[in-house]
């Protein structure tokens, strides 16, 4: 049974000249989810910004597209609670106690964990 983060990551969208908070998730998932997880090349936030050589980071990431149909638009943090239902609806169960449990670890994501989900 896999097991996927959703995180909560700024992003600059360079399109419409803003900043957004959207939804990534750490892998390609499996079942209905994937269809709607965009594979992007994120830009950086700031021009002072740069990866460190000790914890280098591709650029790339899974982000969720959303729900809507359009299929262009990344989701944001005002989706979660459409992103909880589909989940919800297609079989995927949030594990609350992992969930739980990194958010009082010391250990902290580069991004603000949203939850932890499995298939």
């Amino acid at each position: 049974m896999p097991t996927y983060s959703l995180t909560v990551r700024p992003y600059l969208d360079q399109h419409n000249r803003c900043y957004k908070k959207i939804i990534t998730i750490n892998a390609m998932p499996s079942g209905a989810l994937g269809q709607y997880v965009r594979r992007i090349n994120a830009p950086k936030l700031s021009p002072f910004k740069d990866a460190s050589p000790c914890c280098p980071s591709s650029g790339c990431l899974y982000a969720l597209a959303g729900l809507g149909g359009c299929g262009t638009a990344l989701m944001c943090v005002d989706d979660v609670p459409d992103l909880f239902g589909f989940l919800s609806a297609n079989g995927y169960t949030i594990d609350s106690g992992l969930t739980k449990m990194m958010q009082k670890s010391a250990v902290r994501l580069d991004n603000d964990l949203l939850c932890f989900i499995t298939i």
